[in-house]
């Protein structure tokens, strides 16, 4: 919001044992603080903010409300604080998994077009010595004195397919 950016130059990045909000991240459990200026583990030990609510979001991190009045929020404040909280981790969830679900559709949508590609090819690589194989095979019922030849150049055609039929399996 607007007086976050006042009050803060950026947001806060909470590691591992750093701060309140990090032990509220890891307990899983909604944290309300009445004056920080009392917690030695605050993260920011020159922080304006003097109460605080912290509510985790599962895996994803944690959603912090703060005021820079002692004793500003009440238990009705973290139920609602709490209840945004689980609404905000159900949409963050599902972005993801919306955004990985389009992922999904677009590397399916190029494997897709590889395989209608490679299908293009291999149908292109087989019609040929099908087409050989048809026409030598009409030539020598047509031509009966040479349709050894023509029957010879069939089987090579044949031959031709079932070599790239194995190349492909």
């Amino acid at each position: 919001t607007e007086p976050a950016l006042e009050a803060f130059d950026e947001p806060p990045t909470y590691r591992p044992g750093e701060g309140l909000s990090w032990d509220a991240f890891e307990s899983g459990r909604v944290e309300r603080y009445d004056d920080l200026s009392t917690e030695d583990s605050r993260h920011n030990p020159e922080t304006v903010i003097r109460s605080e609510i912290i509510v985790p979001l599962g895996e994803t991190g944690v959603m912090n409300f703060g005021s820079t009045e002692p004793s500003r929020f009440d238990d009705l404040d973290e139920t609602v604080a709490e209840l945004l909280g689980t609404a905000t981790e159900a949409a963050l969830v599902r972005a993801d998994r919306e955004e990985m679900l389009r992922t999904q559709r677009r590397l399916l949508r190029r494997q897709n077009e590889r395989l209608e590609e490679f299908t293009s090819v291999v149908s292109h690589d087989l019609r040929n010595p099908l087409s050989v194989a048809r026409g030598r095979t009409e030539l020598a019922r047509e031509d009966h004195t040479d349709a050894e030849t023509h029957l010879d150049a069939a089987t090579a055609a044949l031959d031709d397919m079932e070599s790239l039929i194995q190349d492909l399996l």
